[in-house]
């Protein structure tokens, strides 16, 4: 069945904007370990479909951020998360 638009849902995987060589922190070398390091956000970073692969023979996944809201989190929290991926991903 699909989801009704009145259902509340606390887990989200959203696309990330593919870029050639996002601006991470020294020491570190993905994503989610820069947004550790650097802000102390922890939240996995993972390509989907692992086994993509498009018409011209080559794979072409893609990268989501997948977020769980919990009562504890903040507004505040998901525009950390937000203004730190913007500048890791080169978007400011």
């Amino acid at each position: 069945s699909s989801a009704s638009p009145n259902r509340c849902f606390s887990m989200a995987a959203v696309p990330l904007p593919e870029v050639e060589r996002p601006v991470l922190p020294a020491g570190t070398e993905t994503i989610d370990q820069a947004l550790w390091t650097a802000y102390r956000i922890e939240v996995p970073i993972t390509a989907w479909p692992v086994d993509a692969v498009e018409e011209d023979g080559v794979a072409h996944p893609s990268r989501y951020v997948r977020i769980s809201a919990q009562r504890y989190n903040a507004v505040a929290q998901y525009a950390l998360l937000a203004d730190a991926l913007r500048e890791m991903l080169g978007l400011r």
